[in-house]
């Protein structure tokens, strides 16, 4: 995580995805530096509307990162006119998904003792912000840079001190992944499987390891190339675009296409260093993700060509299906090309990581 160590300690953040991009941060404090991917990592919008969450990220040069945030669903009133008439009310994405936002606050150790409400309030007024103008531009939305909070240590000021103390978000058991309770709730712990594994295997690396120098010191940079892999994917994944140029197709239509012959589909990219562009088929009445073939493209230009081998299976004569085009990291890629190259040809139950979605068509059967 490369992240700069003076100055202001706290901030806020958000995270949301769009109508037709996926997850990502929107706004993050300046101390993050380019490490705002292990906000993804800390956070998860699949929580209950209003509750509390806290993550802690393992230490790194003798800092942690310290979240403590909320998810909902986003409301028409979250919008501003622009918004609302590309996202509709209630805001949904382009596969008719509730659009959903998470938002916080994030400190470097140590560990935060409260978290004033009205900081929490502040992170929502910024996230919605924030939205607004993501939803504007998605493919051209850049990170905004959230405002600190507090003191040079992150101290709260004394009116939200006070504030705090009649009404606080306790931090007490601010293991990663546990919520704060609202009152009259039943307690309950829920930790994030990612960051229980990620604990689990630094501990059994220190017991193999043993408390030696050499071994620490191989722990350490184990650890920063991990995190900074990670925040380089985030970056890579955030930075690639592409556009369908043809056929062209209104946004509310589907355009008629044959199950054995479907048109060319032909376009422009700009790709992220090491990312490849795919094409999915779903059906618009499930989940199923069906990968197809690679993009052609072009060398020294950002033109791409595919040809769809077919589009779903007989006797689907009036179904639609959103063609959907995929930038994937190498992981994803791989998995990608083994799915489409199958002997058994099955579809995924989902998409995988380190793939996102930056375009997308509706096709309807004819035949």
């Amino acid at each position: 995580m490369a992240a700069h160590h003076g100055g202001a300690a706290a901030g806020t953040f958000a995270v949301a995805r769009g109508r037709n991009e996926g997850y990502r941060v929107l706004s993050a404090p300046e101390f993050l530096g380019t490490g705002t991917g292990v906000l993804t990592d800390l956070v998860s919008a699949d929580h209950p509307d209003g509750d509390l969450f806290h993550g802690q990220s393992p230490p790194h040069e003798g800092q942690s990162v310290h979240v403590t945030y909320t998810s909902r669903a986003l409301e028409a009133g979250d919008l501003d006119e622009a918004a609302l008439a590309l996202l509709g009310s209630p805001p949904r994405d382009g596969f008719g998904r509730p659009l959903r936002i998470v938002y916080g606050i994030v400190r470097r150790s140590p560990a935060p003792d409260s978290v004033p409400p009205a900081w929490i309030r502040r992170a929502e007024q910024d996230a919605l912000e924030a939205f607004r103008a993501f939803a504007a531009d998605e493919a051209g939305y850049r990170l905004r840079t959230s405002p600190p909070l507090g003191g040079p240590a992150g101290h709260a000021p004394p009116a939200a001190a006070a504030e705090s103390a009649a009404q606080s978000v306790a931090d007490t058991g601010a293991e990663s992944g546990h919520r704060t309770t609202p009152a009259g709730a039943q307690p309950e712990d829920r930790p994030r499987s990612r960051q229980l594994t990620a604990s689990t295997w630094i501990t059994v690396t220190l017991t193999f390891l043993g408390v030696g120098f050499g071994g620490w010191a191989i722990l350490e940079a184990h650890r920063a190339n991990e995190q900074s892999d990670r925040a380089n994917r985030f970056d890579q994944r955030g930075a690639s675009s592409a556009v369908i140029t043809s056929p062209q197709v209104a946004p509310d239509e589907c355009l008629p296409v044959h199950r054995e012959n479907p048109p060319a589909l032909r376009g422009t990219a700009t790709m992220a260093k090491g990312a490849t562009l795919w094409e999915i088929t779903q059906p618009v009445n499930d989940s199923s993700l069906w990968p197809g073939p690679r993009a052609r493209t072009r060398a020294a230009s950002s033109s791409w060509t595919m040809r769809i081998p077919s589009v779903g299976a007989a006797g689907d004569k009036g179904h639609e299906y959103m063609i959907l085009l995929v930038a994937a990291d190498p992981t994803a890629s791989k998995e990608l090309e083994e799915a489409a190259a199958a002997k058994k040809y099955e579809p995924l139950q989902k998409m995988p990581e380190g793939a996102e979605i930056l375009a997308e068509m509706c096709v309807r059967r004819v035949d």
